[in-house]
């Protein structure tokens, strides 16, 4: 239903105790109108605005959140601070400020209030028109004056509006009340009587203003601690403020009751009081307290510690599907790092072959392979980093999206619907799975003992590569110190070679050798030929007698030289040099080999893998991949702590809510230590308030949605309370108000079930209340205006059979029996208008 545009303006701390109070108790019982108030899903009353001015002096802190109460009188505000999100619907003026802008502030909320285009997209049906109600309990004769003086200029400002303002049926467009409450108005204490004074004054002065036809209070209703019925405390004052606020603001009694809200001569004074009670059986409380409870244990399932998945086993998900590729060296093969491994092997052979080719009889062979060494080294490392940034571009898409994936990923396991997006047998998983899996993750991706991850290049992982090796000269790289050692073998071969016979030289050593074997050994030789006897011809073989003639003819001393000294040169040169030579190639061979050779050997042992001249370039290679790697690994484990705290924040407010959510239950006598019995009624706590709601009524709408696996994951499909989990201001767990409000649209009673007003239990409540007393007395009753007793109640309760009967047996005839829409609610309503405004002031008053 709508509500007429209306501004509720809260003086002091009392001021915003009451506003604060309202909003409560009509948040609870689902008559508060809501709209959108941008894209981050906050809320902001639609047809009230509410705007609290503090005393000079005053701070929000100095308001005693108990002076409002809780929803229903038993536990102090404090302990449901669920309602708190209410605060941000109370506007507060610094007190510097408001003498200053007081009056544009309310002219900005009144553009808001009549809104064409809302009023149009509300479908509000209401007359164009705008109320404006002062809460203030005026305890020193300052704070009178100084509402006037603020509220002057807003009256002007707002009755000069063409639309609301002076003309024909202004006055029916516009509408000025206030309600001031006293501890103990006729107080005999000089302070109580100069308060009265000054109420008189602004009396007398607001009705010079109507007089005038300019803006003025059309009603001023009074309530005091010191009533004819005895005394009323303030949080009953308050209660019944609150009730007589909710009957202006919600029943639709304006045309009805129309001298409620105005006065109908303009002489008329605009003193009044009131008493108000209700009998109520509210739906909007019973569908709110069923779906508290339903979402305490919804709450549970959400954050259970229950594996995800059904009886086939934990489906894998999502998270584990993406971040398990990643673990280990997956990061180096996602980004192609493995090639680099290959590229480095190919290199290092060609470096190998181009050392090795490096001849080693020159003198200068530790320079030349220092030269080889440095430009391979060099061209390598330039590749690899040209390399390593062409597969980093290569994937610089997937780089980018890496965290949004991750998100989606969790948001999927987290927030997905039981219905379209999980396998078969299988739930999203609870908050609290969900938080163990984001921990195991963050170590598994970070470490501790290598925390820049491993790589594929090479045989060692990076961190190997980067932990520093025992060195036993420091001052010199290990590459730097493997050319040292290889220049001293170079030294050691150059040693071999210079101990070796110079073969060139050793054939010009031949001719000589024979020369001196001729010299030497023909004489001996000639000598030992002439001791030979000569054979008998009788007696030996005729070719051993012809060869001895022969020899004997031709040998010689010279010939004997001669032929010693040919024998010797060719022996030399066909035997010993060739011998010579070949062991001198084995010496060289053994140093020189381009295969077995100690050079080549020792090449390839400092060019393999862990080598002196290999481990410098991989040390540096790795630390390049690394970085990358870590980079990569970086982006996940922001993107997974920022997860983290985010979901230790959800999770906070989903254990904060609970509590408040059982505070709520507790507080209506629900819950564990509440009442049992079906029939036990819901607790209330103020004998403004006649409740006929019982636990049985909220255990009936419970049953229209039990609480279980089942409708838990229907609810979770259907609200989404993850949508939002890695903002930084979630959603529904940080409105709960809002939450509520969604989740009761669930448990609504049928029809009739709120109807819970039986004549036998409303005839109790007319019985107990037919002397409903006046919230403010008066000294003497000689010249007060009578009182008037009203009832309103709905329609379908009022043609009840014996309802009529009870409502005359108290007092209220006919015409004082009025309707209102609510089926849940009947009020008794008793008024005393127009009060002359003598009689503010007492007869020991000057």
């Amino acid at each position: 239903m709508s509500v007429r545009p209306t501004v509720l303006i809260g003086y002091g701390a009392y001021g915003r105790a009451a506003l604060k109070r309202l909003l409560v108790v009509a948040a609870l019982r689902g008559r508060l109108c809501w709209t959108e108030a941008g894209a981050s899903g906050a809320r902001r009353l639609r047809d009230l605005a509410t705007l609290w001015l503090p005393e000079p002096g005053e701070r929000g802190d100095d308001v005693d959140g108990n002076a409002a109460g809780n929803a229903d009188g038993n536990v102090g505000s404090s302990d449901l601070e669920l309602m708190r999100d209410l605060d941000q619907q109370i506007l507060r003026l610094p007190t510097g400020e408001t003498e200053n802008v007081l009056d544009a502030r309310i002219e900005a909320i009144a553009d808001r209030l009549l809104s064409a285009a809302e009023r149009s997209r509300q479908g509000d049906a209401l007359p164009l028109g705008l109320d404006l109600i002062v809460l203030a309990r005026p305890t020193r004769p300052e704070t009178v004056g100084r509402l006037d003086r603020l509220l002057s200029p807003v009256l002007e400002a707002l009755g000069s509006r063409k639309v609301l303002g002076r003309g024909p049926g202004s006055a029916d467009k516009l509408c000025f009340l206030q309600i001031l409450d006293f501890e103990d108005y006729w107080h005999p204490s000089p302070r109580a009587r100069r308060v009265r004074e000054a109420l008189a004054a602004s009396v007398a002065r607001w009705r010079s203003r109507a007089e005038r036809k300019e803006p003025a209070f059309g009603r001023m209703y009074l309530i005091d601690g010191q009533t004819t019925a005895g005394v009323k405390f303030a949080k009953d004052r308050l209660d019944e403020t609150v009730l007589f606020l909710e009957l202006m603001l919600f029943e639709g009694i304006r045309d009805s009751v129309q001298r409620i809200f105005q006065r109908r001569r303009d002489h008329e004074s605009p003193i009044c009081t009131f008493g108000a009670r209700c009998f109520e059986h509210s739906g909007g409380l019973l569908s709110r307290l069923a779906a508290a409870e339903f979402a305490l244990r919804w709450i549970q399932f959400l954050d259970a510690a229950d594996p995800p998945a059904g009886p086939e086993g934990q489906a894998p998900s999502a998270l584990e599907q993406l971040l398990a590729p990643l673990e280990g060296a997956g990061i180096e093969q996602q980004l192609g790092f493995g090639d680099l491994q290959a590229m480095l092997a190919r290199r290092f052979e060609r470096l190998e072959r181009e050392l090795i080719a490096v001849p080693a009889h020159r003198e200068d062979w530790s320079r030349q392979l220092a030269i080889v060494y440095d430009a391979g080294i060099e061209s390598m490392e330039r590749r690899l980093d040209t390399r390593l940034t062409e597969l980093l571009r290569d994937r610089a898409d997937w780089l980018e999206g890496l965290p949004g994936a991750l998100a989606e990923a969790a948001d999927h396991d987290l927030a997905a619907t039981a219905e379209s997006e999980l396998p078969r047998n299988s739930r999203p998983l609870s908050a609290k799975v969900m938080s163990s899996y984001l921990d195991r993750w963050r170590s598994r991706l970070a470490p501790v003992e290598a925390p820049i991850g491993t790589t594929s290049i090479g045989t060692a992982s990076i961190a190997e590569k980067m932990t520093p090796q025992e060195d036993t000269t420091p001052d010199a790289p290990a590459d730097r110190r493997a050319l040292e050692d290889l220049g001293r073998l170079h030294d050691r071969y150059r040693s071999f070679r210079s101990g070796q016979v110079d073969l060139d030289r050793l054939r010009g050593f031949w001719p000589l050798w024979a020369l001196a074997v001729a010299s030497v050994a023909a004489p001996g030789a000639y000598g030992l030929w002439r001791t030979v006897p000569a054979p008998d011809p009788n007696d030996s073989h005729h070719l051993l007698v012809w060869s001895y003639q022969i020899f004997e003819r031709v040998l010689s001393p010279a010939a004997v030289a001669l032929g010693l000294g040919l024998t010797a040169l060719l022996m030399g040169w066909l035997i010993a040099q060739p011998r010579l030579a070949r062991a001198a190639e084995r010496g060289r061979r053994f140093f020189a080999d381009p295969h077995r050779g100690r050079f080549a050997s020792a090449l390839r042992r400092e060019l393999a893998p862990g080598g002196r001249l290999r481990d410098p370039v991989e040390k540096r290679i790795a630390a390049a991949a690394a970085d990358r790697v870590a980079g990569v690994r970086g982006r996940l484990i922001r993107e997974l702590d920022r997860q983290r705290r985010r979901l230790r924040e959800r999770r906070r407010e989903m254990a904060w809510l609970q509590g408040q959510l059982a505070v709520l239950l507790r507080i209506h006598g629900l819950g564990p230590d509440g009442a049992q019995s079906d029939d036990a009624g819901l607790r209330h706590g103020s004998g403004v308030r006649w409740a006929a709601e019982t636990r049985g009524d909220v255990r009936r709408l419970l049953a229209v949605n039990p609480p279980g696996t089942a409708r838990f994951l229907s609810m979770q499909s259907a609200e989404r309370p993850f949508a939002d989990w890695r903002d930084a201001e979630a959603g529904l767990f940080l409105r709960p108000l809002d939450f509520l409000d969604r989740l009761s649209r669930r448990f609504q009673p049928t029809d009739g079930a709120d109807r819970k007003t039986q004549p036998e239990e409303l005839a109790r409540f007319l019985e107990a209340h037919r002397e409903l007393d006046l919230s403010f007395p008066w000294h003497s009753s000689d010249e007060v205006p009578s009182d008037e007793l009203l009832c309103l109640l709905p329609r379908p309760l009022l043609l009840t059979p014996g309802v009529g009967l009870r409502l005359g047996e108290v007092g209220v005839s006919e015409e004082k029996r009025l309707e209102i829409a609510d089926s849940s609610r009947v009020y008794l309503l008793r008024l005393q208008m127009g009060v002359p405004a003598e009689r503010l002031v007492g007869r020991s008053d000057p």
